[in-house]
């Protein structure tokens, strides 16, 4: 099955690694796959540590993607693809129950991993049928004509709105 989790509301992440703890929890082998995110999380912090979780995530911080360099953008588009490849043969092994692809929907919006290269996971794992929960904040037509369950984030109140800057432990 094919989950899309999207919005400005906060959560999205926190709940694709509460799936990946419920997965392992049943005996599960998760891959959890960051995309734009190169810091530290709290909850990659602790997926890290379960013998049943693999980790996938930018090997540097690269900043945001409004204020990055072409360079920079290639570098990240490049590595990022990678990573699709990667998590294509993943499911293709059958190795993972579930997978996760953690702001692959903001990246798709960016112009920084090929879409192409998304729509064959999606495929896969429909074929092969792995799991796989996708996150982003807009909505991306393709991932959501293709997912079985579609949960949208609403934010009606943030403490960023107040130029509260994110808080660790809490927004990561």
């Amino acid at each position: 099955m094919i989950h899309f989790y999207n919005g400005d509301g906060k959560g999205k992440t926190s709940a694709a690694a509460g799936a990946a703890i419920r997965m392992v929890g049943q005996s599960g082998k998760v891959l959890f796959a960051q995309f734009l995110k190169g810091n530290i999380t709290g909850e990659v912090e602790i997926l890290n540590g379960i013998s049943n979780v693999d980790i996938i995530r930018n090997k540097k911080n690269y900043g945001f993607v409004s204020k990055m360099s072409s360079d920079m953008r290639k570098e990240l588009m490049a590595e990022q693809n990678g990573n699709l490849d990667i998590i294509e043969e993943a499911i293709r092994s059958k190795k993972y129950n579930l997978v996760v692809m953690d702001e692959i929907g903001d990246a798709i919006l960016h112009e920084v991993a090929d879409s192409d290269k998304v729509k064959k996971i999606i495929q896969s794992a429909k074929e092969y049928e792995v799991e796989l929960i996708m996150t982003g904040h807009k909505d991306v037509d393709f991932i959501i004509e293709e997912s079985d369950y579609h949960t949208y984030f609403i934010k009606k109140k943030h403490p960023f709105d107040k130029g509260v800057r994110a808080r660790k432990g809490v927004e990561f």
